[in-house]
């Protein structure tokens, strides 16, 4: 089998990914460069370089997740409200 196809047909199963996707995967992806186990040396050089500048991935992803949260729990109690004065306008007797 075509090592492309034998790939995103992996893809596919364990991701959900869309047709469409595999598609555009097929025509410009690099199924050699998928892989977590390279590069390890480097990607740990980069996590040291960021520690010595004073970049601490910890705090932004903190600070990320709380900003998310935040926003998802906004949107979610507008859309309550929303909810709440529709069902109050649909029980209001007809004039």
């Amino acid at each position: 089998m075509d090592p492309i196809a034998e790939f995103l047909g992996r893809l596919q199963i364990e991701r959900g990914a869309s047709h469409n996707t595999l598609l555009a995967y097929r025509d410009h992806g690099d199924p050699q460069g998928v892989t977590v186990s390279e590069g390890l040396d480097a990607a740990q050089a980069h996590m040291d370089a960021l520690a010595a500048a004073g970049i601490s991935l910890d705090e932004i992803t903190a600070e990320l997740l709380a900003q998310g949260v935040a926003s998802f729990a906004a949107s979610y109690d507008k859309l309550l409200t929303v909810i709440g004065e529709k069902m109050a306008a649909l029980s209001r007797p007809a004039e």
